[in-house]
Parts: structure tokens; sequence; C-alpha cells
């Protein structure tokens, strides 16, 4: 089975069990390059559960969302599917995470720091070729912290090419997105298998991944949602392909600029209506479509009458 399929991920995370406690501890102190004192010592796990329904409910985030020690809180989600608008997705969950617990007309006190961490399968951040950025709010020309309450991590496996390392000459961090990545790789068991001899942490994973690859409700539930998110990856592309394809071509016959505004609404257009069509038949519901596509209200209401009108 594969860790980088989020159910799969949360199975060997985020359940409410040592061995869950023990590995995602590991994960965390390692993405967030904490040593001695100030490493996590214990987290209690706010959703430590798997929605029985979530294949009717497939589009359901399966993140990790824990309160340690220090009173942080911090949410942790593998995200296989990339898409249109992903970071402002993420930027909503951020804030979000910020305000969870917070009541009106309570002192603005309790509101305790919070830690995004998503681990995404490809390459979002094209600025800079580092697999692991980290952000938080800061004062654009002196550079200091506004306040240190908010902090997001994403780490782009697509860039992560030290997992071709000895093991001997890997940090923590590398060690475990080399897990990651590649413990579903029967070519690489050997790398595996060293790592686990090494970190202990990342063995009680693996033991984790093992017990469960050999339960065959669990795996036939991990066949379905990898399966489910792959056919999302492909739709967005054929959509985003046939758009662009026949806007390129209506702009190209008229020939001016005005055409090839009109070529790239029409792209635009046709691309949303793909995308809220395959949506709706899986089920997704037009706030849901929002949400995932950042497409406006406007936006998805014209696509749906369309729809309905080629149907």
């Amino acid at each position: 089975m594969d860790p980088k399929v989020d159910y799969v991920f949360k199975l060997i995370f985020g359940l409410d069990k040592d061995e869950c406690r023990i590995a995602l501890r590991g994960l965390l102190n390692s993405i967030l390059n904490l040593e001695g004192e100030e490493r996590i010592k214990e987290i209690i796990y706010l959703n430590p559960y798997l929605d029985k329904h979530y294949e009717e409910d497939k589009q359901s985030i399966l993140d990790i969302k824990v309160k340690t020690n220090k009173g942080e809180k911090i949410d942790i989600e593998m995200q296989l599917v990339s898409y249109e608008n992903l970071k402002k997705r993420f930027l909503y969950y951020w804030s979000k995470l910020y305000i969870d617990d917070f009541k009106s007309g309570e002192d603005y006190e309790k509101l305790n720091k919070v830690i995004q961490i998503i681990i995404v399968k490809d390459d979002l951040i094209q600025e800079i070729k580092k697999y692991h950025t980290k952000y938080k709010i800061k004062e654009v020309e002196e550079n200091f912290e506004y306040i240190n309450d908010m902090e997001l991590h994403i780490i782009e496996l697509g860039k992560f090419f030290d997992n071709e390392k000895n093991v001997e000459k890997m940090d923590r961090l590398e060690r475990w997105l080399t897990f990651l990545k590649d413990a579903d790789d029967e070519s690489k068991k050997i790398v595996i298998e060293k790592i686990i001899e090494r970190e202990e942490e990342i063995k009680m994973a693996h033991e984790t991944l093992e017990q469960v690859s050999q339960d065959a409700i669990e795996r036939d539930r991990a066949l379905r949602r990898a399966i489910f998110l792959s056919d999302m990856t492909s739709m967005r592309n054929e959509a985003r392909r046939k758009g662009m394809a026949e806007g390129k071509a209506e702009g190209k016959a008229e020939g001016k600029a005005e055409g090839k505004a009109e070529g790239k609404a029409e792209e635009k257009r046709k691309r949303n209506r793909m995308i809220v069509r395959n949506m709706l038949n899986n089920k997704f519901t037009k706030a849901q479509i929002a949400e995932y596509t950042g497409l406006s209200e406007e936006e998805i209401a014209e696509a749906t009458n369309r729809v309905r009108e080629e149907d």
C-alpha cells in the first residue's frame, strides 16, 4: 500500500493508537526540525477517526489534526491531487485552523499557535527548487515576524531527490520522506530496510503499514481511494487540455486580439463545464465544487446550466 494515498497516510499516523502517535511525533519533529527539549513529546488527536461513510463522501479531506504538549495545534495532510487554486485552499484551511476553537467574546489571548503542514506528491511552488518551504506572516522590507502564531510548511515530493543518497548521509527528514515516497516501491526495499534499522519511529510507521496492508478490507478501501484520486487528476488534466486546445483553435480562427481574448475566455468556460460535469457526476455539491476549484458561484451556475443544455 502507498503511504502517499491520504487514506493510508491516516491509517499510519492519524488514529488514536500508541504506534500512530509515536510515528506522527517523529514525523512532526523531523519536519519542524525540533531537537532536545524543543521536541514534541505528547500529542492529543483532535480528529482520530476515519469517516465510515468516506467512500460515499470521497471528496472529504483526510487530514490529521493534533494538539501538542506546548498547546500548539498542528494539522498535517497528504495531498495526492494537484489542481487550480490549491494554494488558496491551503491558505483557507490555515486561517480556519487558527480560529477553529475560538468563540465570539473570548479573550484573544486564547488563540494558540497553529502549524499547517501539507505534503504534496508533485510540484506546487514554481518559484524555487527546494522541496521544503516554510511560511510565516512577516513585514516585507524589514523581514520581521508580525506574530509567531501561524506557520505553514509545504513539502513537495516531486522535488525530493535526496532519496538517492546513501541512508547514512540522510538527515531525519530525508529518511522520513524517502519512506513516504518509496515504501510501496519494491525496488527500494533494501533502502527502506536500512532506514527502519536506524529510525525507531519510521520502523513503527512501517510496521503499521505492513499490518494494514494485510487487511483485505483496508487494501480495498485504499485502492478505491487511490483510483478516485487518480480519476480526479485525469479529469482535471483532460479538462485543461481540451479547454486549451479548443480555446486556442477559436482564438486562432479569429486572427485578432479580440479573437484571442475570446478564445481564452471560451477555453476557460469549456474547462469549467467539463470540471463541473465530472464533479457533479461524482456527487460533489456546488459548495464543494467551489471549494475545490476556486470557481465563483456565478461560474458554477453558468457551467451547470450549459451542462444541462448539452445533456
